[in-house]
């Protein structure tokens, strides 16, 4: 075992952690004991092989999670082709500046930033507003 590989799971295990809200020391715990096949749950006893696999098994789960909050942006630029804020022709960056824009011309929330940068509990308060807009948008048609 080394300590290089012991650094690496952690980061891995954190990253996971942090996407997914499940807790380090248990996740750990549980994929210690698959791989080792319900031999241990210490890092320190699994041989190099199984490292590997544990390596692999989270970089395996880090490519299937999706970050916090992505599909409640979704939601929002969907709300904005409908509100024909956008198009789909526009670069992304453009779309964002343009969604950006709006936010901080007509969101009621306190603090406006650009849509990349609220968290999820944020952007369920900026979605409602989005909602709100759009629904508002589609009565003037």
């Amino acid at each position: 075992m080394l300590y290089k590989n012991v650094k690496q799971i952690y980061s891995l295990l954190n990253q996971l952690s942090r996407s997914t809200g499940l807790d380090v020391t248990e996740t750990k715990e549980r994929l210690v004991l698959e791989v080792s096949s319900g031999r241990t749950d210490h890092l320190r006893e699994l041989t190099d092989t199984e490292f590997r696999k544990l390596i692999d098994s989270l970089s395996e789960q880090l490519k299937t999670v999706t970050p916090p909050g992505d599909r409640i942006r979704k939601s929002i630029m969907s709300m904005c082709y409908t509100m024909n804020l956008i198009k789909n022709e526009m670069s992304n960056t453009k779309k964002l500046q343009i969604i950006d824009k709006f936010i901080m011309d007509h969101s009621k929330i306190g603090n406006k930033k650009p849509l990349m940068k609220y968290d999820v509990k944020e952007l369920n308060k900026l979605h409602h507003q989005f909602e709100v807009f759009t629904k508002y948008y589609l009565s003037k048609l």
